[in-house]
């Protein structure tokens, strides 16, 4: 009986395959999609109840991450996509939130004219 792949003999499957590449190696491993089409493939590949917890996962590590205002501020826009993807309400408290990214009782809305420091960060690995 042979054991499966580790994340890291799969990632570097993927790397080898020419489907992701590193992106950062410090502080934190991260990996990105070579192409968006790829990306996208994978995306809708996965069954709506995983699309909802990619964003579920998503938005609470924006959440665990925020720290200062201006961090806060500019996350809120990616935060409320998430959240909307997750199916999750985008105001009021959330039961093991660390942190509101938007006042409460004030939803986030999303702002497309402005690009956000967070666009693209966190989901990438949560689709491998």
């Amino acid at each position: 009986m042979t054991l499966p792949p580790t994340l890291p003999e799969r990632l570097a499957q993927l790397e080898t395959a020419g489907l992701i590449r590193l992106a950062a190696a410090a502080p934190e491993l991260a990996y990105i999609f070579r192409h968006a089409l790829t990306r996208d493939a994978a995306y809708n590949s996965l069954l709506h109840s995983q699309r909802r917890a990619v964003h579920r996962a998503a938005g609470e590590a924006l959440e665990a991450m925020c720290g200062t205002p201006a961090l806060r501020a500019s996350a809120a826009p990616l935060l409320a996509e998430h959240l909307a993807q997750a199916g999750e309400p985008a105001s009021g408290p959330r039961p093991g939130a660390h942190c509101r990214l938007y006042p409460r009782g004030r939803p986030a809305t999303i702002n497309r004219r402005r690009p956000s420091p967070w666009r693209g960060r966190g989901a990438t690995c949560a689709l491998l």
